[in-house]
C-alpha cells in the first residue's frame, strides 16, 4: 500500500483547510509557544472567545488545528513550558481577516494568518519538515511573522 494513501494525507490536508475558517473574524489575544526543549511543539492561538492549538500529526509532516482549553503549566514537565511569541504582539486585539493554507505534507505544511489593519504583516505557522530544515529538529513547528513589500516608488530625481 502507498504510504501516502495509508496515512490519508489528502484527506487530512482537506480537513485542515476546512478548520481554518474557524478563525475568521476572531480577535486575537495572544500567541503562546509550547516549548519542549529545544523545539516549538505546539502553537496556541488565544482568541477572545476560544483557544486553538496548532500541532503536528503523524510525524509532524502535517499540521492540525484543535480547539483546546486555555493552556495550563501544571501538566508540563521540567523541560517544557509555554511562552509568548513576542513578534506577534502587533496582532493582539486585531481580528483575523483571512487564513490560508500553505505548503503541503513534507513541504512546510501550515497556515498563514492575515489580520485587520495589518496589511504588511502575517503570522505563519508551518511544520519543520521542508527542505533547508535543520538536521537536529524533527516533528516540531516553525513560527514567524512575515513582512511584505508591495509598493515601491522611485526617489524623485533632483
Amino acid at each position: 500500500m502507498d504510504s501516502g494513501n495509508f496515512y490519508q494525507y489528502r484527506e487530512r490536508e482537506t480537513q485542515f483547510r476546512m478548520q481554518l475558517s474557524r478563525f475568521d473574524g476572531r480577535v486575537l489575544r495572544d500567541v503562546l509557544l509550547q516549548i519542549v526543549e529545544p523545539e516549538v511543539n505546539v502553537v496556541v492561538l488565544v482568541f477572545e472567545d476560544a483557544v486553538f492549538s496548532v500541532q503536528g500529526q503523524i510525524g509532524g509532516e502535517l499540521l492540525k488545528v484543535v480547539e483546546a482549553p486555555p493552556p495550563s503549566t501544571e501538566s508540563l514537565g521540567p523541560n517544557a513550558w509555554y511562552q509568548p511569541f513576542e513578534p506577534a504582539i502587533q496582532f493582539r486585539g486585531k481580528a483575523v481577516a483571512q487564513v490560508r493554507a500553505v505548503g503541503e505534507a513534507w513541504n512546510g505544511h501550515g497556515l498563514e494568518i492575515s489580520f485587520a489593519d495589518c496589511p504588511r504583516h502575517t503570522l505563519i505557522i508551518t511544520s519543520i519538515d521542508s527542505r533547508g530544515a535543520p538536521e537536529a529538529f524533527r516533528d516540531c513547528l516553525k513560527v514567524g511573522v512575515a513582512e511584505y513589500a508591495y509598493e515601491y516608488r522611485r526617489d524623485p530625481q533632483p
